[in-house]
């Protein structure tokens, strides 16, 4: 990114460090090793090579499609198991391993931004809990909220712009393709944000507004909201 000569980087992170954190605690370590592993393809069902065969199993739930947590995702991860162990027994393991590691690399991603002379914006992280996913556990939205709290508190400590992105986006499922990630209408009003930020240059001051449009209901609707220093 820096053979880019970017102006602003604006750091942007929750739902997949939330994940990291979400393993037996002896294997909670900074390579996320815990979590992840090398790829390596599961065994297939021998029934599934056939593919009337597959869409049956698929079809009743014996069976499911082949993702990238099949491949990555360490024995040690316990997220994976949210039928399996209760949310009393995820968020213990949650609050076991604290977001430390989380926090690290945001300030080192902040130590090398600021090397460079580049502008950084930080900002809390969306989601919506109204699709029956993992965004939509308690787990998983404690988590969510943990994060945005360590960002607000490294932009006081290290005196940093933040805008709070996840207080403005709406949460209704139409802007949402999943509890995680936005549709084409949310990153509209995503990109019109942030685009606004960057195009009035006022992220590095203490206090300022900025004005977007987005398009509700057919209608262009003015919004205007805080971007700020959490320490003002």
């Amino acid at each position: 990114m820096l053979d880019l000569e970017p102006d602003l980087i604006i750091i942007y992170h929750g739902t997949n460090d939330v994940h990291s954190r979400l393993v037996l605690p002896e294997y909670y370590k900074s390579d996320n090793s815990g979590c992840r592993k090398q790829w390596q393809n599961p065994d297939i069902n021998i029934l599934e090579r056939s593919a009337l065969l597959r869409i049956f199993l698929r079809k009743f739930g014996l069976t499911h499609q082949l993702n990238l947590g099949s491949v990555i995702s360490s024995n040690h991860f316990v997220g994976k198991q949210l039928d399996i162990l209760s949310q009393e027994e995820l968020i213990q393991i949650l609050n076991q391993n604290k977001p430390i590691y989380f926090k690290r690399n945001i300030e080192n991603m902040i130590a090398i931004v600021r090397e460079n002379q580049i502008a950084v914006l930080l900002s809390t992280w969306a989601h919506t809990p109204y699709f029956n996913d993992y965004a939509s556990t308690l787990v998983y939205q404690i988590g969510f909220s943990e994060h945005n709290n360590v960002l607000k508190s490294i932009a006081i400590e290290k005196d940093i712009p933040l805008f709070d992105f996840a207080k403005i986006m709406s949460k209704e499922i139409t802007y949402w393709a999943d509890g995680r990630h936005l549709n084409e209408k949310g990153v509209k009003i995503k990109n019109s944000v942030f685009f606004r930020i960057y195009y009035e240059k006022e992220y590095n001051r203490s206090k300022s507004r900025i004005i977007f449009t987005i398009i509700m209901r057919n209608i262009s609707v003015y919004m205007s909201y805080n971007i700020y220093y959490v320490k003002l």
